[in-house]
């Protein structure tokens, strides 16, 4: 089990890997904008790969997207006595578009001829920076308040054992009033 020094610094870790990614985004930009128009091949994925390795074009079926994947262990884990901890989320969309969508236009990656559409992709990469910094900020929010939901979470889990503990067990479940704590 870890203890809260090694739990924030695995949540350090991947706040480290969102703001890697986040300082990816403006030479990402550069290189889908000397795309645009271009049909799309492996040369895309080589280009991005020069701005930095840890950057993944995936494209299959209708999903294409570009990760920014922190693959060294030292990036994504800590080592503890009694063995080795990962962070949760260890890549980070920079795009995550349709290849063709039936919906919007403006969510296609490509063209109908299997073009770069550098607008609706320079899109998303705003669209998505906006959520990753919002993320960035509330983790490290909440990380230093950690100790004040600590004390909410225990005075909720008392009040529901209180209001268990109140209704007898069978009528409880008749009218579907215990309130469950795992689900």
């Amino acid at each position: 089990m870890l203890n809260d020094e090694q739990v924030k610094e695995l949540v350090r870790k991947e706040l480290e890997i969102k703001s890697r990614a986040l300082a990816v985004f403006p030479k990402v930009r550069e290189v889908i904008q000397k795309f645009d128009q271009k049909v799309f091949n492996k040369r895309l994925e080589t280009a991005l790969k020069e701005v930095d390795p840890n950057i993944r074009v995936h494209c299959e079926h209708n999903s294409f997207d570009i990760k920014y994947c922190a693959w060294e262990f030292e990036d994504r884990s800590i080592t503890v006595d009694h063995g080795a901890y990962y962070v949760k989320n260890d890549s980070v969309y920079i795009v995550a578009m349709c290849v063709q969508s039936g919906y919007d236009d403006k969510q296609n990656a490509f063209d109908d001829d299997r073009r770069i559409m550098a607008k609706n992709m320079l899109a998303n990469m705003d669209r998505i920076a906006g959520q990753i910094n919002e993320s960035i900020v509330s983790i490290d929010y909440d990380l230093h308040h950690i100790d004040d939901y600590r004390k909410r979470y225990n005075e909720l889990m008392a009040a529901i054992k209180d209001h268990n503990d109140f209704i007898s067990y069978t009528v409880r479940q008749y009218f579907d009033l215990e309130v469950k704590t795992r689900w």
